[in-house]
């Protein structure tokens, strides 16, 4: 099996999470009025860190898309048991699990042409998006968006075919 993308899922977005600092910082501005500001804001930094910084750090799942043989494989990777409510400042880990998506699989056969295989595999990704991931994650898609339409399917077939 030889992956081809690791799509991360996000508690939130990137503005959610900006927004929920900026309330955080007003609430701790308010908190301590007599302290002068840089002080203040020092404290805040110390306070947020690392959780106020977005990218990687909020990460609740992962959509792995790769080839096996003459199939593009989608799993699906998200925390179990399922997390009701995502607390930004929490240091608690939550584990992450294949959730075994039935039938998230789809066949490529000589015919279909690379241009089908890369909407094909982004319909698929799609329908994941829409049947498996909570509404409330965000699926980071910038780069699945950028790559899907430059990468040859069949190469990587056909590569992961002779390889065995």
């Amino acid at each position: 099996m030889k992956k081809i993308f690791e799509i991360p899922v996000y508690a939130l977005k990137k503005e959610q999470l900006q927004d929920k600092f900026l309330k955080f910082s007003d609430l701790w501005k308010t908190k301590h009025p007599q302290i002068p500001p840089e002080i203040v804001q020092r404290g805040i930094e110390i306070e947020s860190y690392p959780q106020r910084l977005w990218e990687y750090n909020h990460i609740v799942g992962y959509i792995v898309i790769s080839v096996k043989g003459y199939d593009i494989w989608f799993d699906v990777y998200l925390p179990t048991p399922h997390m009701e409510r995502y607390i930004w400042k929490s240091k608690q880990k939550h584990f992450l699990y294949n959730i075994h998506a039935n039938g998230m699989h789809f066949y490529v056969d000589d015919k279909l042409s690379n241009a089908k295989i890369q909407k094909k595999t982004k319909e698929m990704l799609d329908t994941i998006i829409k049947n498996h991931i909570p509404g409330r994650f965000f699926v980071d898609l910038e780069i699945f968006k950028i790559v899907n339409r430059m990468i040859d399917y069949h190469s990587i077939l056909q590569e992961e075919i002779s390889n065995g």
